[in-house]
């Protein structure tokens, strides 16, 4: 008996493998169809781009899973492939497509009707089914291949029609294959919806696609897998709401209906660092202009999600601020360069900080350190007023300024970034620190601190300008001499000592002793010809004859 039931199973196994066959010869393959050419809207009426073609999927790109299939969420459909083992005193193994018509044949046992079952309630019914037959046998069920099939793309797509797809992929897959969403009419505020995206199913069912919640909240299942029959419907937006302040995505976004206050933060990538959870309100259209403020309790939202008055629902147009502390975390820093041991950046704490103490944190002076050539700059965005005068100049023509106006600008442009005054040289006279020459420091100071040059820089009117080396305790003459002298065209009463430690521009005195590092500049005479100097003496002269004469002509015809 049990030889003439193991001969009776591998005739009904040869037996299959022509329906299988059959099967695969009706099933159409991806690679068999050819591109389909999806003429798009006149560009001479509507604007859009050219007649694209949907590419078609390789049988390989129809497998490609995001990861393992959920038996109780696939659903089983005409195409996808089986293999079904039997272990027992005899094992075997089939594979098998489920038909056109959602059936599946078991050899040896019968046709199973597998119309809109999910993967686990097929193998149920099969185990169920094949256990009457193969008694006391363990029999699995294992999905070789999913299936590919149609469905149609309609709406704000650049190539509505049908797309081929498998079962692995989902709405905004499909999207893609059909070119994308048209943005053809932007210009007339039509925008594809992202949000609240139709999957049409064929018994009727209605599911949401939302693509944004996917992508800020990764929540994928708003993205759903596609069955065959579907039509996915790319809708225009109906209308939008605007969320401002600490989230992680603010901006901008489509209405959907029903959805509250929490599902604005997870739509959001919910809250910023440091958002002050007291601080939210909501403005809302109560007509055509006027607007209702309304607070909002977010700890009471979040703690109690059911509570509809903490967690209102959201309505076209609102507008949801999310409140942020003023200068939550903020950084106060302040950069020291130049001739200390540790240059660098160091943290402060405005109102105590002291440029000593920097100075002492950074190492103290090296050996090359001049104090004399120490500068505290203090941003120009730190001041605490705009200069609005100058901002007017900068943006005026010099030929326009009257004098004042240029002397103010050149002022105020030597010192763009403003500079902390103090004498350096006395703060740390004898070693010491002199508490009252120290310098509070802010947010955004940098400190330079100068190498000893021990050069002066002679430019202008003298016979060789350029670098002289220092010697204490000499006044501005001695390096003049040591420049080889006044040029003859020198203005030698309009010497000037420029401080590049201060920006300052001083007078040149014989007292005055030059300091390391400083700028000597000796004016320099315009040029003028003796031609120059001939014509507009001839024609000075030419004007007082003629008023000479019409004086004399008016004398005359009084007389």
């Amino acid at each position: 008996m049990r030889s003439t039931r193991i001969l009776l199973f591998g005739l009904l196994l040869l037996g299959a493998r022509p329906v299988k066959a059959q099967f695969e010869r009706t099933e159409t393959s991806p690679l068999d169809i050819p591109k389909r050419e999806y003429k798009g809207r006149d560009k001479k009426t509507t604007g859009s781009t050219v007649p694209k073609q949907v590419e078609r999927r390789t049988a390989a790109q129809a497998n490609v899973l995001e990861t393992v299939i959920d038996p109780d969420a696939y659903v089983v459909g005409p195409g996808d492939e089986f293999l079904i083992t039997i272990w027992g005193q005899v094992s075997e193994s089939v594979t098998t497509l489920i038909s056109p018509e959602g059936m599946i044949v078991v050899p040896s046992v019968r046709e199973f009707d597998v119309r809109n079952l999910t993967l686990s309630q097929m193998k149920e019914k099969l185990k169920t089914g094949m256990a009457s037959v193969y008694t006391g046998a363990d029999v699995s069920v294992n999905l070789l291949s999913v299936r590919s099939f149609k469905v149609n793309v309609t709406g704000l797509v650049v190539n509505g029609g049908s797309v081929i797809v498998s079962a692995v992929d989902r709405a905004s897959e499909v999207i893609l294959q059909a070119g994308g969403f048209d943005t053809t009419y932007l210009s007339a505020q039509v925008i594809p919806s992202r949000r609240n995206i139709q999957i049409r199913r064929r018994n009727g069912t209605v599911l949401r696609a939302d693509l944004d919640m996917r992508d800020n909240a990764g929540d994928v299942g708003l993205d759903p897998l596609l069955v065959d029959g579907d039509v996915v419907f790319v809708p225009p937006v109906f209308a939008r709401f605007h969320v401002f302040g600490a989230v992680r995505v603010p901006g901008p976004y489509e209405y959907v209906s029903g959805e509250r206050l929490t599902d604005v933060v997870r739509l959001c990538g919910g809250f910023a660092h440091g958002i002050d959870s007291s601080e939210a309100e909501l403005v809302r259209f109560t007509g055509d202009t006027a607007t209702q403020h309304i607070r909002l309790d977010l700890k009471a939202a979040l703690a109690r999600p059911t509570d509809t008055t903490a967690n209102l629902r959201i309505q076209p147009d609102d507008r949801i601020y999310f409140r942020k502390p003023s200068r939550f975390h903020e950084a106060k820093n302040v950069r020291i360069t130049g001739a200390v041991s540790r240059p660098g950046v160091y943290a402060i704490t405005e109102g105590l900080t002291t440029f000593s103490d920097i100075v002492i944190e950074a190492g103290g002076f090296t050996s090359e350190a001049s104090l004399d050539n120490i500068v505290v700059f203090r941003g120009k965005e730190l001041e605490d007023e705009v200069d609005f005068e100058y901002n007017r100049l900068s943006e005026t023509s010099i030929l326009e300024m009257n004098e004042i106006e240029k002397s103010y600008f050149k002022a105020r442009t030597r010192q763009y970034y403003p500079i902390v005054q103090t004498d350096f040289s006395r703060l740390f006279a004898n070693g010491k620190v002199n508490k009252e020459l120290d310098v509070l420091l802010r947010n955004g100071d940098v400190i330079d601190v100068g190498k000893q040059k021990r050069t002066v820089k002679v430019v202008g009117a003298v016979a060789n300008p350029g670098l002289v080396e220092w010697s204490a305790g000499q006044n501005y003459r001695y390096y003049v001499r040591k420049s080889g002298g006044y040029s003859g065209s020198a203005m030698t009463g309009s010497v000037r000592i420029i401080k590049p430690s201060s920006q300052t521009w001083v007078d040149a005195r014989s007292n005055m002793v030059i300091e390391d590092g400083d700028i000597i500049f000796v004016p320099e005479r315009d040029y003028i010809s003796g031609w120059t100097i001939f014509k507009e003496t001839i024609a000075v002269v030419g004007q007082i004859a003629a008023i000479t004469a019409t004086i004399i002509l008016i004398a005359i015809q009084v007389k």
